[in-house]
This record gives structure tokens, sequence and C-alpha cells, in this order.
């Protein structure tokens, strides 16, 4: 997954993260902090030299910048190869699905 990828999932991560109950995310957070789990980090190039994060998403010909935000999970990942075999076998096989 490429920064821009990884910058476009951050962005709706955090969002997703303002509006959902404390008790999911602290769930969430026990998870990830307990299994390790890695975030989209675009091939671990999203860093700054001080090791923080840091993406940026373009919208029209305007560059937004976020420093210190938290990076989203592989979740996008994995929706992203889901979607690609159910797209896949709806052309191969409509009938059945």
């Amino acid at each position: 997954m490429d920064v821009a990828e990884s910058s476009a999932f951050a962005i709706v991560w955090n969002m997703i993260r303002s509006r959902l109950p404390e008790e999911i995310l602290a769930d969430y957070d026990q998870f990830a902090a307990t299994t390790g789990i890695k975030r989209m980090d675009g091939n671990g190039r999203m860093a700054d030299k001080e090791g923080k994060t840091v993406y940026s998403v373009q919208i029209g010909g305007e560059k937004f910048d976020f420093h210190g935000a938290e990076l989203a999970p592989p979740t996008g990942v994995f929706g992203k190869n889901y979607a690609r075999l159910a797209s896949l076998f709806t052309n191969i096989c409509p009938t059945y699905l």
C-alpha cells in the first residue's frame, strides 16, 4: 500500500474515531496494543525525521498535512482485498451471487 492510499485511509480513520463511542475505541486500542498490529504506513515511509506520523491528503489543488495523527489500522487493506475478490466472483459467476 503506498503513501497516498495509506493517507486516504488515515484521514477516514481519524474522522471515524471522532464519532465512535469511547467504549469501542478503548476496546480497539487495547486490541491494537496487545497484538502489536501494524498500521497502514505507506511501507514505512510515513514518519518524519523524529519518528512522528505525518501524512498528506490532496483535495483539488490544495495539499493538507497532518502531523502526529494516528495512522489507520490494516482493516483498509482487508476491505480492499475483500472488495477485489467480490468483484472478481461477480464477474465470473454472477448466477451464484
